[in-house]
């Protein structure tokens, strides 16, 4: 069994946590079109979608639900 789809969701949390003020808005938007490659995706809507209908997004986020 791949160890990718683990450090993914590792990833993942550790970002989760962090404000726009503790990452620049370079590796931000970095890991953002790196997800969207690794997706398949062509834009962050497409990916809000997906992380909503998979149950990742936080409820306790703006616009979580």
């Amino acid at each position: 069994m791949s160890r990718r789809p683990a450090k993914a969701r590792e990833v993942r949390e550790r970002l989760a946590g962090l404000t726009d003020r503790e990452l620049s808005e370079t590796t931000i938007k970095a890991h953002i079109s790196c997800s969207l490659a690794k997706l398949g995706l062509t834009n962050r809507v497409q990916l809000a979608f997906l992380v909503h209908d998979a149950g990742l997004a936080d409820e306790g986020a703006p616009g979580g639900g």
